[in-house]
């Protein structure tokens, strides 16, 4: 078990979703930032997918109530364990009774803090997520919370995936993806999408970005609500282009301009308002 002390501005448990359930209207959910919970997990010896808390600017921090192994992600939080500090993306064991705190990160956004073994909250339709638009899943962790933690694997899965997690801002961002099917829609939107800034309106859910002379010089035609997708992004006639993250409605009524590929997803989950974004589609 551990017991938290502090949550933070934000925390809560998150895995790699409840996938395959958006015809019953749930989305997918799970970690906004899937490579840094990945590599979290394999560096610990964890299956993939098991749940670790996500994070919002840190300020987290948690009591070890048996000796157990932990590593941090994404977002660089300074961490210290019993007032020393203790280094990212390496396991650090926590003896009976130490404490693990959080600072805030230099840069990024979401800290991945997973266990060896997994945390264990009660599952939901498979999952351990917790997803803000639907409300499935556990509960914002909260001061005093006790979580279980799992029994390690044996043996560790196999290696296939690892993200070295946000990197120091320098100049834009560049988003990856594929032209959308509805970009015709947007009238007089340039198909290159240029330059965005992200927006603080953004959460779980998606992130909202405007140019950064305020300029919104489409028009938008609404239709018939269709499927959306994990990186979709969809022009609003507010003048806003919405990327959809983990948290993701499963329909929606506005153009898809474009469909970001999977690391430009992780990056966005970790690009921080009023920084720059640009788009480079195929």
């Amino acid at each position: 078990m551990v017991r938290i002390l502090t949550p933070g501005p934000s925390a809560l448990f998150q895995d790699l979703g409840r996938p395959g359930l958006a015809h019953l209207g749930v989305p997918r959910s799970g970690a906004a930032d899937r490579g840094a919970l990945v590599t979290a997990n394999q560096l610990l010896g964890n299956d993939p997918g098991a749940a670790a808390i996500e994070c919002l600017f840190g300020g987290l921090s948690l009591r070890a109530e048996a000796a157990l192994e932990v590593l941090i992600a994404g977002a660089p939080a300074p961490a210290t364990v019993n007032g020393v500090p203790v280094e990212h993306a390496t396991r650090v064991e926590l003896r009976k009774g130490e404490t693990l705190i959080l600072g805030f990160p230099p840069f990024g956004v979401r800290t991945y803090i997973g266990v060896r073994g997994g945390f264990e909250p009660p599952a939901a339709l498979g999952s351990r997520s917790t997803c803000v638009l639907s409300k499935l899943g556990p509960a914002p962790i909260r001061a005093g919370d006790r979580i279980a933690v799992g029994t390690p694997a044996s043996s560790p899965p196999p290696w296939d995936f690892l993200s070295l997690g946000p990197q120091p801002p320098d100049g834009p961002f560049v988003l990856r993806g594929l032209r959308g099917p509805r970009a015709e829609r947007a009238l007089g939107l340039d198909p290159a999408l240029g330059t965005w800034a992200v927006q603080e309106k953004s959460d779980r859910v998606g992130v909202r970005l405007r140019r950064p002379d305020g300029r919104s010089d489409w028009d938008v035609a609404t239709y018939s609500s269709e499927p959306i997708t994990h990186g979709s992004v969809q022009a609003t006639p507010s003048g806003e282009l919405v990327c959809f993250l983990a948290d993701h409605p499963t329909t929606g009524g506005y153009p898809v301009v474009c469909v970001l590929d999977e690391p430009a997803v992780n990056l966005l989950a970790q690009v921080r308002p009023g920084q720059e974004v640009r788009f480079e589609l195929a």
